[in-house]
């Protein structure tokens, strides 16, 4: 220590004592806190330098409570105070450890709320965290003390009931939860009415289960609900079991390095409904599996988001269809306009879709004024800033954007307007009835008047019938596309004479 050639020794003094006072203190704070996190210690004495002692209350008790404290908060929801995935798995072992000494019923029940992500949108995230606090309290109150509520993932929470006398008990049980979360919610924006579908997994017989067997289960169950309906329970059976163990052998084909070499596309026409001459085609992606031969995009593009393989596989359909689109230009046929579905989750991806369109247009040649996307409303008002930008973006590459399926959604008219959209095509729901249905011609006309106000076309997508085409025809409607016409057939089978 240099204290400088004037310094007061008395001062000296002091700044020594100080600096002994506070190593001591250092000393101490390390032995105490070597003690705490050994458990030994109620307290813990210093002695200064100065003369003094000071005692730290640094309790065994409270570094206990504080420990359980961490470790119950690391097995538990933050939300709801419910057990979370971790504790719950570990509860569904043990019951399963318990069973195999006995016969009794073991039943996991797999609850989602419906529709949860649009009353986050309408209302905001405090009122969702509200709703998501009342389903846990409701679904609590119906269970039994010995069961176990976990809340495993944002909307989706698991019921385990052990000791149950039949299969039969937990569907019963989960009938009872839908009615009692099903009552109305009272919330600043008035009464909410929740529902929650649920799938049912049980244990009845001498098997080998797992924890996470016994939940894929559950949730396999829960989304053949949804399917069919909001509101729903399903019990898991064989036939399910048949249907999950398929599309996971679905999903690890698609994993396989041949995956891209099995895709094709299929080319429907879109005609003007005034001449009925083909002014474009719609592509369509199939694939031609080599046990299951050629699979529509229902049977495994659904799969495929599961997988998050539906980057690669919109690159490759935006790839071919517009090298199928350049050879056509080639040969003279002219450029007929080339529609290409683009799902949710490529749109989401933004820049990736924009660059995969770019690249596809700069490979092949193709007239970026010539190729159409289609877009489920739906897909545009999940996220409807973010969309704008990209269709903005691919605005000024000079790509059209049509929204699909128009009238199943929730498209606002607000951010429709704002949309540089070239095209409304009418979901077939709509047209199958036009001819004898009069909601649904009257819903047809307005998409149509709709459109025509906007200063775009209208295409009607599922004619079938002729009676279907005059009243679209009788309608004002652009142009349409069915099997009237053409099914989606290989670029070398369509009708020449369609583009006539």
């Amino acid at each position: 220590m240099n204290a400088g050639p004037h310094a007061d020794p008395a001062e000296v003094a002091q700044l020594r004592r100080e600096l002994e006072d506070a190593r001591v203190r250092l000393a101490a704070s390390e032995e105490a806190l070597r003690a705490i996190r050994a458990g030994e210690v109620d307290g813990v004495m210093v002695a200064s330098a100065a003369g003094h002692e000071q005692v730290f209350t640094l309790s065994s008790a409270d570094e206990r409570r504080a420990r359980a404290e961490l470790a119950r908060s690391a097995q538990h929801d933050a939300l709801t105070g419910l057990p979370n995935r971790t504790l719950l798995i570990d509860r569904i072992q043990h019951a399963l450890n318990r069973r195999a000494t006995g016969k009794s019923v073991l039943a996991v029940l797999f609850c989602d709320v419906d529709g949860f992500k649009a009353i986050n949108d309408a209302y905001g995230h405090q009122a969702g965290d509200d709703v998501l606090r009342t389903v846990a309290q409701r679904v609590c109150s119906v269970v039994r003390p010995e069961d176990t509520v976990a809340r495993i993932s944002g909307d989706e929470f698991v019921v385990l009931c052990e000791s149950l006398g039949a299969s039969g008990d937990g569907v019963t049980l989960a009938s009872r939860i839908g009615a009692t979360v099903a009552e109305p919610i009272r919330a600043d924006a008035g009464e909410l009415v929740v529902t929650v579908s649920i799938g049912v997994a049980v244990v009845a017989q001498k098997v080998d289960a797992t924890p996470l067997a016994l939940l894929r289960d559950a949730d396999e169950a829960m989304y053949k609900a949804k399917r069919q309906g909001a509101n729903g329970i399903e019990l898991f059976d064989e036939h399910l079991r048949a249907m999950a163990a398929s599309r996971l052998k679905l999903l690890s084909d698609m994993r396989q390095g041949d995956f891209n070499r099995q895709l094709c596309l299929r080319y429907q026409p879109v005609l003007s409904l005034e001449c009925e001459r083909a002014i474009g085609v719609e592509a369509l992606i199939r694939w031609q599996h080599p046990l299951r031969g050629l699979l529509a995009p229902a049977e495994f593009i659904p799969l495929a988001e599961t997988g998050d393989l539906i980057p690669a596989i919109g690159a490759w359909t935006m790839r071919e269809a517009c090298r199928q689109g350049a050879n056509w230009t080639a040969v003279e046929r002219g450029a007929p306009r080339m529609f290409v579905n683009v799902s949710a989750r490529q749109l989401a991806h933004g820049a990736g879709l924009v660059r995969s369109v770019k690249l596809a247009l700069d490979e092949s040649g193709f007239d970026p004024t010539a190729l159409t996307l289609e877009v489920t409303e739906t897909a545009l008002m999940e996220d409807a800033e973010a969309a704008l930008r990209v269709v903005n973006e691919l605005d000024e590459l000079g790509v059209g954007v049509a929204i699909d399926d128009f009238g199943t959604g929730y498209c606002s008219l607000v951010y429709l307007k704002g949309f540089p959209v070239t095209l409304l095509k009418i979901d077939r729901s709509f047209v199958a009835g036009v001819a004898r249905n009069r909601h649904d011609a009257a819903i047809v006309r307005s998409v149509i008047e709709l459109a025509h106000g906007f200063g775009i076309a209208a295409v009607a997508e599922g004619i079938e019938t002729s009676r279907q085409l005059a009243a679209l025809q009788g309608l004002g409607c652009t142009y349409g596309q069915g099997y009237f016409w053409s099914h989606a057939v290989p670029a070398a089978e369509l009708a020449p004479e369609l583009f006539e």
